[in-house]
C-alpha cells in the first residue's frame, strides 16, 4: 500500500482577536462602532479582529468620534470626556 506524502507546511491561524475599552467620564453614551449601534452605557467592552475601527460616543450634549487600532492580544483604550 502506497500511503500520500504527509505535508509538513506550518499551518496558518488567524491572528487572535484583541479589545476595546472604551469609557465615557461623566455621562454616558449611546455608542457606536463603525455606524453600528453597540448600546448605551457609561463603557464598553467588545472583543474583535484587530483592525481599525471608529468608536463614537454620542450624548444629548455632543457627539465624539476616535479612531482605535485593535492588535492580537492587546486592548486599546478610548476615553471620552463629557463634562
Amino acid at each position: 500500500m502506497v500511503s500520500a506524502p504527509v505535508s509538513t507546511a506550518p499551518v496558518s491561524m488567524p491572528p487572535a482577536n484583541g479589545t476595546l475599552v472604551a469609557v465615557s467620564v461623566g455621562a454616558p453614551c449611546t455608542w457606536t462602532l463603525n455606524g453600528m449601534l453597540k448600546g448605551t452605557n457609561s463603557s464598553i467592552r467588545i472583543d474583535l479582529r484587530p483592525a481599525a475601527y471608529t468608536v463614537t460616543c454620542k450624548t444629548a450634549a455632543k457627539t465624539q468620534s476616535k479612531s482605535v487600532v485593535i492588535r492580537s492580544g492587546e486592548t486599546a483604550m478610548a476615553m471620552f470626556q463629557q463634562n
